[in-house]
């Protein structure tokens, strides 16, 4: 419930809680807001962002996001992760 009212700092701060906590039975859900910068610009990168980051943790490491340093490039992070949900988990978490 908190998801839907909460600021983009507060999202992420959950994000983040779900991908260190949460289970497999959390993929569908996190990989929602993955689509999230198709609506806020720069609000919704930053959404998007933090659910890659949690996905990327809730798969052990399955999409296989790059670690942090060098540039820093969310868009790429995204689409990776995006491509991942699609190719690969969508069917499996239906």
């Amino acid at each position: 419930s908190r998801m839907s009212v909460s600021s983009s700092h507060t999202k992420c701060w959950l994000l983040d809680s779900i991908g260190s906590l949460g289970s497999d039975a959390e993929i569908p859900y996190v990989a929602q807001h993955l689509y999230e910068a198709d609506e806020d610009q720069l609000v919704g990168i930053i959404i998007a962002d933090c659910a890659a980051r949690s996905l990327d943790s809730l798969t052990h490491g399955e999409i296989g996001l790059p670690q942090p340093g060098g540039i820093y490039d969310p868009s790429s992070r995204i689409r990776k992760a995006r491509k991942w949900w699609e190719d690969t988990a969508k069917s499996r978490f239906r």
